[in-house]
């Protein structure tokens, strides 16, 4: 698999992609302010090699990496709404980080779709550390969520490649 992605990357990106990759890397383990602000574990970089899971669909994921805060809250805010009635689901959610701004705008119900346990995991903790228990964590594939029949705002920061998206 490692393989597989880095012959992709070098393809798509040419050297300067695989070497900026590395460097992303390398710095994969830091806090950020996020982090530093609510004692989570959100940050950093977990290569695709580095998840342990049983779903047919893993070959086609992308590596974690944690959504910035601050721009999803700006994005979210452009759609101007009332999101207390709303349910807001990320796939692949990884260690929440999304799930927990998403509490703290007000949605009505949130849920963290992942298919690594060890992410699933991990996102639980922080999640529990902050007492927010109104937010799920579903640990699967995304392939096999069902999704509600309610108001959604669906949220995806390129968890899997094009195959799991037409499935």
């Amino acid at each position: 698999m490692l393989c597989r992605k880095a012959i992709e990357r070098w393809r798509k990106d040419g050297i300067r992609g695989c070497y900026y990759a590395a460097v992303r890397y390398l710095f994969a383990g830091t806090s950020d302010s996020f982090d530093l602000k609510f004692g989570t574990d959100t940050s950093g970089i977990v290569p695709l090699w580095g998840l342990k899971g049983t779903s047919p669909n893993a070959v086609f994921g992308v590596r974690y990496e944690a959504t910035n805060d601050e721009e999803l809250e700006w994005v979210i805010g452009l759609l101007q709404e009332d999101f207390s009635s709303f349910t807001f689901i990320d796939l692949g959610c990884g260690k929440g980080r999304t799930l927990i701004v998403a509490s703290r705008l007000g949605f009505g119900k949130v849920v963290g779709v992942e298919f690594a346990p060890g992410l699933a995991e991990t996102a639980r903790k922080n999640l529990a550390g902050l007492a927010l228990h109104d937010v799920v964590i579903v640990q699967a594939d995304a392939v096999d969520f069902s999704f509600p029949n309610s108001d959604l705002i669906v949220y995806l920061f390129n968890p899997f490649s094009g195959e799991v998206l037409v499935k």
